[in-house]
């Protein structure tokens, strides 16, 4: 015989899962002896036992959510926590927001410190690649989930933008438009699932439609002057820029007006993630427009639904929120 869920135990007695799970946490405050009384009742009589997850949830919840951010700097960040925090408030939860600065040493001090925080939650747009590096989050059984960026094991819950999809579309715009050469713009490459998605697009679409393909990874060592001059300088060939988010994007608009290289006349230029400021450049710039409002939001009422229903908790799926291709003058 299946085992009873915690929302079949709260449907026979009566009570919404957010009151079950209150008093499985013993959370007592709100709720009416009566009520207390009946659900024990019910429990004894499914013989309901929660799962290890719930059994090991502290006696005392905090109504904090411990939200880990890469990189606070980012207008990504911004919108990101404007979504996680409308369904935090609306279920009467405050955040505790930490900024690693795409430091995984700090990143692992400031989840440590969520932890001994006892947050009920942890919402995380991690630095590292490696599952493991957060295995301790799952050994302290809170729940945890990723945004924006996979790990290379689905242990979590995990909310992204659709990074391959959308950029394969902008690929194929790309070749639409006649272009020969794309040149791709990023941060290293290997240090973000996000980053590489895109990449692999682009990739992609330029090998099955003979486009020469060049990954431009910015470094310290990298003088992007330099390199924009002297490779537009010594190719004939219709080239389009293509930048992995907006933050790469600016730097580079930077340089090109530095070098007077005008865009769509001497060069394309597209971005992932634009922002609204990149339809005040000239005639606008092709992005692909992400919604990281949605993404926050959706990765919140997971957590939500985990603390709620703690039976459901972990619901290992890759949730993808789509983005939309902004089609503007500058391919």
């Amino acid at each position: 015989m299946k085992q009873p869920t915690i929302a079949d135990v709260a449907k026979i007695a009566g009570v919404s899962k957010t009151t079950m799970s209150r008093f499985l946490n013993q959370d007592y405050d709100h709720m009416s002896q009566k009520t207390k009384e009946k659900i024990t009742q019910v429990v004894k009589e499914l013989n309901y036992h929660p799962n290890r997850h719930a059994q090991s949830l502290k006696s005392k919840v905090t109504r904090e959510i411990g939200v880990q951010i890469a990189d606070i700097s980012n207008t990504y960040a911004s919108e990101l926590l404007k979504g996680i925090g409308n369904i935090l408030r609306d279920n009467n939860y405050q955040m505790l927001i930490t900024d690693s600065a795409n430091s995984l040493e700090l990143e692992r001090q400031q989840l440590e410190s969520l932890i001994r925080q006892q947050v009920d939650g942890i919402i995380l747009q991690p630095v590292s690649r490696n599952a493991s590096d957060y295995q301790f989050i799952k050994d302290a059984n809170i729940p945890l989930v990723l945004v924006d960026r996979q790990v290379n094991q689905l242990l979590w819950p995990t909310v992204t933008s659709d990074n391959y999809k959308i950029t394969k579309e902008l690929g194929r715009l790309m070749v639409e438009r006649k272009y020969q050469r794309v040149i791709t713009i990023t941060n290293p490459v290997h240090e973000t699932s996000t980053r590489e998605l895109r990449y692999q697009a682009i990739k992609e679409v330029s090998s099955a439609n003979q486009l020469i393909d060049e990954l431009v990874e910015l470094t310290p060592n990298l003088d992007l002057k330099d390199y924009l001059r002297n490779s537009l300088a010594t190719s004939k060939l219709k080239t389009v820029l293509f930048t992995t988010n907006s933050m790469v994007l600016s730097q580079v608009l930077a340089t090109l007006m530095e070098l007077k290289i005008k865009f769509p006349q001497d060069i394309g230029i597209c971005s992932y993630d634009g922002w609204n400021w990149t339809q005040l450049i000239g005639n606008g710039i092709t992005t692909i427009d992400q919604d990281p409002i949605k993404i926050g939001s959706t990765s919140a009422q997971i957590i939500i639904d985990a603390l709620n229903d703690p039976d459901s908790y972990p619901d290992l799926k890759k949730h993808i929120i789509t983005a939309h291709l902004i089609t503007k003058d500058s391919l």
